[in-house]
Order: structure tokens, then C-alpha cells, then sequence
């Protein structure tokens, strides 16, 4: 029986194994750190293909920088906006709150509201116009809805009166103005004014209300010039503040 190189003999002997199974033998009878390890080499990648990989990776990060940006910007747009909307919404809901009118404004002993926004624009405009000589009152300011289907509902030609609902006046921007007796250059409801008889359009404080009003912020709702587009007939009393 073989074991390693030697090969038993009758007389006791050994034999030397053949060259080539020796250095077998030495080879695999070597420890394992010593004998080299063959793999396989790996493709190399070129120069090309590393610097598209590069370019491409750089580009992905750009790319995905640029998405945040977008993103946060989007996110703040949309932050500002609805910041802007809230105060736009609150300064108007202050704006068209319906507050009273000075007893100076208002007809006789009644007391007149209007929205907050035009109240110190015509309580000005009829101070002003008192200090020429002109004396102007407010007949009608804020209606409610039921009071406007009052007045329609009562109204003999309702042509001549807004549908409830559609009405300025339930806005509380519009104002029917009229004229007022005066003593000594001041309001006073004890005097006599005959002329407060005929169509305001005939008193002078019409007169200087379309030199004037725009001035304050109002203007003449319905007049001869837009009855087409308007549907209803001049109202010389009729005012809107802008808004």
C-alpha cells in the first residue's frame, strides 16, 4: 500500500516516488498562506464610464437639491398666501362692520348706521359741505334684508326698488342723502328751507355733490348716463362709498 513518496520494498528499502508526483506532493504538503491565490481579475472600468458615472451622480444630487428648493418654496408660497387671505378676510369683516352714524348725519332724531369703512368719509364730506353753506343729511344707510323686503314688498312701482338681496344699502357702503334747513350756516332742523319741497336733483347740495363726493370716496349709483346698464332709473340721493 502507498502512503506519501514512499513505496515499501521486500527487502526493507524504500523507493523514490517519480519526480512529478514529488513536486505534487511538496506543493500541496506546503501550508496554505504560502501557496498564491489565483482569481480571476476583475473587468476594469474605463475613463469614460467613470466620468459619465460621476457626471451622473453630481447631476442626481443637483437634481434632488433643486426638488427641495421647489418643495420649500412651494410650501412658503402657499404659507404667505394664506397668511395674506386670513388678514384680507379679518380687515374686511372690520371694514363692513355696521357702526352708527353721528346725530349731526343722521335724519331728525333717528339714528343711521353704515359700514365702518365709509363712516368717517361721509360724516367728512357732510362737515365739509356745511362749512360752504351746503347742508346735507343721510336719509338711509344700512338696510337688513327684511327691512329691504319691507320696502319692496310696500313699493307701488317696484321697478324703482332692488330686489332684496341685491340691494347697496345691505351692504352698508350706500347712502340716500338729502338736503337739511340751516340758521345762521349750521344745521337746524327748527328752520324753514321751502325749497327742501322739490326734487333733490334741484338743490344746490346735488349740485355740489357732483363736484365733490368723489373726493370723499363716493360716487352717484344710478344716473341718466347708466340706466342702460343698470336697469333702474336716476336716483340723484342714491351714493356708494368705493370700496
Amino acid at each position: 500500500m502507498k502512503k506519501g513518496n514512499l513505496t515499501p520494498k521486500k527487502n526493507g528499502k524504500t523507493k523514490k516516488a517519480a519526480p512529478g508526483l514529488r513536486k505534487a506532493e511538496e506543493h500541496f504538503a506546503q501550508p496554505a498562506e504560502t501557496q498564491k491565490s489565483e482569481k480571476p481579475a476583475g473587468k476594469k472600468q474605463g475613463f469614460w464610464a467613470k466620468l459619465k458615472n460621476l457626471w451622473y451622480n453630481k447631476l442626481k444630487k443637483i437634481a434632488m437639491s433643486k426638488k427641495l428648493k421647489i418643495l420649500i418654496a412651494v410650501v412658503l408660497v402657499a404659507a404667505v398666501a394664506s397668511g395674506v387671505f386670513y388678514l384680507k378676510a379679518e380687515k374686511r369683516e372690520r371694514d363692513l362692520k355696521i357702526v352708527e352714524l353721528s346725530a349731526r348725519a343722521s335724519y331728525l332724531n333717528t339714528t343711521k348706521e353704515i359700514a365702518a369703512v365709509a363712516k368717517p368719509h361721509i360724516e367728512k364730506l357732510i362737515q365739509d359741505a356745511e362749512r360752504e353753506g351746503m347742508c346735507l343729511i343721510v336719509l338711509s344707510g344700512y338696510r337688513t334684508k327684511e327691512r329691504q323686503e319691507l320696502i319692496y314688498n310696500s313699493a307701488v312701482d317696484k321697478s324703482k326698488v332692488a330686489y332684496p338681496g341685491t340691494s347697496e344699502h345691505e351692504t352698508g357702503l350706500a347712502v340716500d342723502l338729502g338736503g337739511c334747513p340751516m340758521i345762521d350756516g349750521v344745521r337746524n332742523d327748527d328752520g324753514q328751507r321751502l325749497e327742501l319741497r322739490n326734487d333733490f336733483e334741484t338743490l344746490p347740495e346735488y349740485q355740489w355733490l357732483l363736484s365733490n363726493a368723489a373726493k370723499y370716496g363716493f360716487s352717484q349709483s344710478y344716473t341718466e348716463g347708466n340706466q342702460t346698464k343698470t336697469g333702474k332709473p336716476a336716483e340723484s340721493w342714491h351714493w356708494k362709498f368705493k370700496y
